[in-house]
């Protein structure tokens, strides 16, 4: 590449996603990051980290939470999370890098870092699936360094199994990419490696045989990584399958002709695929909602700091109003001030409650303020169940 190496070329060129990673996060999930630490318990003793680490993906969990326990720092959470989406594009470049000669190729890698933006603004989702998908990454390449296949066949044997415990269902798509890279390469020996295969299907039946999950799809899917209660969204399972599909592309790359023409007409292909998949999830992925800020506010006690940022909303709603005057109601100025601020009738007071989690808190606080104790420790109940019964304030409400 002329003056600068092709390693020199790729390290600031990771140093700048990681940079404006961080930049994108601060701007849009600030306060995402506050509510995804306030809604999480963190247990650290022998006990509960043994428990955890028995059940599939124990390690990744483990990992997750004693990062996100930090997000609670300002400043943090956009640092840690473009640190972890930066080390899946590196491990993958790496493996990519091993497995394929064209340089174009490992362009590929940035296909799991845009898709992980997919899902980091989801609610209810756990970025134990952002570790899980590092240590996939890690363990392809370990795999691709490989050059005996008898070494490799014990290999996948061996991190399958070792993946399905650490990271869960990724375990999954290690199978399935080491499989079709000895169909596409190796074809005379490639039905030996679908005997790991066997390995799968009895961890399967352990898993349910332990009731690890209550169904298949939270063993063999990401939705192990989301809330058990409810459906991810299919955003979710385009960052879990970002790692094969840029293998799948990088495949197909690599069996084009080797003509001048054809590298160039591959590259031109690869970055615009890239550019349409950067497009498509910048444009559909879900950015934080105003509440996580409003509720940081609430839950502080910085009522004027509430009231200032609610009168500068377009977009409003009966959660919006309630939160506006729960905080005239706690800074003792809700009978004179009440009308100064938009108002949304009956339920811009008092919500009807439709069993959503963070309607729930509201209620919660609600009812808290308005000395309802009972009323309050019904809501808090009710949102803990849907926060797998980790969620410190609800606990401390229902104490």
């Amino acid at each position: 590449m002329g003056r600068i190496s092709w390693k020199s070329f790729c390290a600031c060129s990771w140093i700048l996603i990681y940079g404006l990673s961080y930049i994108y996060l601060q701007v849009e999930g600030a306060f995402h990051f506050l509510f995804v630490e306030q809604t999480q318990l963190f247990l650290y003793d022998w006990a509960e980290n043994a428990t955890v680490l028995l059940k599939p993906a124990g390690l990744a969990v483990l990992v997750a939470n004693f990062c996100i326990q930090h997000f609670a720092v300002a400043y943090v959470g956009p640092l840690i999370m473009s640190g972890w989406i930066v080390v899946v594009g590196v491990l993958l470049q790496c493996a990519l890098t091993k497995a394929f000669s064209a340089r174009i190729i490992q362009i590929m890698a940035i296909l799991p870092v845009i898709a992980s933006f997919c899902a980091i603004f989801v609610e209810q989702y756990h970025y134990a699936s952002i570790v899980a998908s590092a240590f996939l990454a890690l363990c392809l390449w370990g795999y691709f360094e490989i050059v005996s296949h008898k070494f490799r066949l014990a290999y996948v044997w061996t991190m399958t199994i070792v993946l399905f415990l650490a990271a869960g269902s990724v375990s999954v798509l290690f199978f399935v990419i080491t499989l079709c890279y000895e169909l596409f390469h190796y074809r005379t020996k490639a039905y030996v490696h679908a005997i790991p295969f066997i390995a799968m299907i009895v961890l399967v039946m352990l898993g349910q045989h332990k009731q690890w999950y209550g169904e298949l799809r939270l063993i063999l899917l990401p939705d192990s990584f989301y809330n058990n209660r409810m459906r991810p969204l299919p955003l979710i399972y385009f960052a879990w399958a970002s790692i094969p599909m840029a293998f799948i592309v990088a495949t197909i790359a690599d069996r084009l002709p080797s003509k001048q023409i054809m590298v160039r007409v591959r590259a031109i292909t690869l970055i615009l695929l890239l550019v349409l998949c950067g497009g498509y999830v910048f444009k559909t992925t879900p950015l934080p909602d105003v509440y996580e800020e409003l509720d940081c506010y609430l839950r502080k006690g910085e009522w004027q700091k509430l009231l200032t940022r609610v009168k500068t909303l377009q977009r409003r709603n009966y959660v919006y109003a309630t939160m506006q005057n729960l905080a005239l109601a706690e800074s003792r100025q809700l009978a004179d001030k009440m009308f100064f601020y938009p108002q949304m009738g009956v339920k811009g007071i008092h919500p009807e409650w439709n069993k959503i989690p963070y309607l729930s808190m509201l209620l919660s606080d609600l009812y808290f303020s308005m000395g309802q104790i009972a009323l309050s420790q019904r809501m808090a109940f009710e949102a803990n169940v849907t926060y797998n019964n980790n969620n410190p304030r609800m606990l401390m409400r229902l104490v």
